[in-house]
């Protein structure tokens, strides 16, 4: 009989007798889809427009970067599941023996109604988050304590910085784009097309579009006198795609191109009034004026591991925790922007916008 060890850390454990271990994406990814669509089957979310809302073990199938193949005799029961305990936390392990259901390694069937909360953590993102929560409850806020955890150090992969760079040069154009169209104006077409010529693989489908029909109004709207009138709809779009000021804010700061104060990048120094201050609306200008390629010149790469998971902790918090009453001024809409652009940093194989659907 097999027994399959799902595995949130990339890191391979060295001599635990596996037969196989699993950690191409071709392989994994089947593995992954199998087993979600098990858990699908058997009536668990494992999908949704928010983390928030998949089901605990979803998240962390979805999550696996190794999965461990063992092989054991035909009367192999959960019980003795018990034998992978010595490295069972430090890899943050599911089980499944056979075709059953997905087990801890206490052999408790975690798709069981109330078993969510017995979907494991690593304890070092554990650990984090309550030390995170400690802080921002002295800071007042009250916030919803449920909600997932990211990951620990041990369980994350950073993205190419480079790749970094080309995204904030993308939503950069984007954020000001869509700032002129919101105050009544287009914005100088010959400094968008230069810029896109660089980053326009770097932006997503539905980024793309808004661009594209920017462009078709402004062709429409060209021989029109006096001050150009911007299609409702357009300016809609608008409204939504110019939170990415606060990606590129982000993202900035990730590159070590920008520096903040602590208040905005860790929760033991959190500071309402700081965060609800809306202090980015100029990043994505600033970029444009200096251009992608010299960001990819200028930039000394990504800041370590530790800062970015401290700071993406505090805007998760933030994003997914916070009361409506505490929701005041622009921090709902940086800490959802951080949010998306954290866990994307930490999530190379995810396209903008799924990553923080995982994380």
């Amino acid at each position: 009989m097999h027994v399959l060890a799902f595995s949130t850390v990339p890191r391979i454990a060295p001599d635990v007798g596996a037969e196989e271990v699993f950690t191409r994406p071709q392989e994994i990814g089947q593995l992954i889809g199998d087993s979600l669509n098990d858990l699908a089957e058997a009536g668990l979310t494992v999908t949704g427009p928010s983390v928030t809302q998949v089901h605990p073990l979803a998240r962390h199938i979805s999550r696996s970067a190794a999965i461990y193949r063992f092989e054991r005799d035909s009367g192999y029961t959960a019980r003795r599941l018990a034998e992978f305990a010595p490295w069972a936390q430090a890899h943050n392990l599911v089980f499944r023996v056979g075709n059953g259901p997905f087990r801890n390694q206490d052999g408790e069937n975690l798709a069981a109604p109330g078993n969510e909360v017995k979907v494991p953590v690593h304890a070092d993102a554990y650990r984090r988050r309550v030390r995170n929560l400690r802080s921002l409850r002295q800071a007042g806020l009250e916030l919803d304590e449920g909600i997932p955890v990211i990951p620990a150090e041990a369980e994350v992969r950073l993205r190419d910085p480079a790749e970094a760079a080309y995204r904030i040069g993308a939503l950069s154009v984007v954020a000001v784009t869509a700032a002129h169209l919101l105050d009544g104006t287009f914005p100088p077409a010959d400094d968008v097309i230069a810029e896109l010529r660089l980053v326009g693989p770097a932006l997503t489908p539905l980024e793309r579009g808004f661009l594209d029909d920017v462009g078709r109004a402004r062709r429409q709207l060209f021989d029109a006198a006096g001050r150009p009138r911007i299609p409702s709809p357009l300016r809609r779009r608008a409204a939504l795609l110019g939170r990415s000021r606060h990606a590129v804010e982000a993202l900035c700061w990730a590159l070590r191109l920008d520096d903040l104060p602590p208040a905005r990048t860790r929760a033991w120094d959190f500071e309402p009034e700081v965060w609800r201050s809306g202090a980015s609306a100029a990043a994505g200008a600033r970029v444009l004026e200096r251009g992608t390629a010299a960001l990819l010149a200028q930039s000394p790469g990504l800041r370590g591991a530790t800062p970015l998971l401290e700071a993406f902790d505090l805007a998760h918090i933030l994003h997914h925790g916070l009361s409506a009453e505490e929701g005041e001024g622009e921090l709902p809409e940086i800490a959802e922007q951080w949010t998306r652009a954290m866990a994307w940093l930490f999530a190379p194989a995810r396209t903008w916008g799924e990553a923080d659907r995982l994380l």
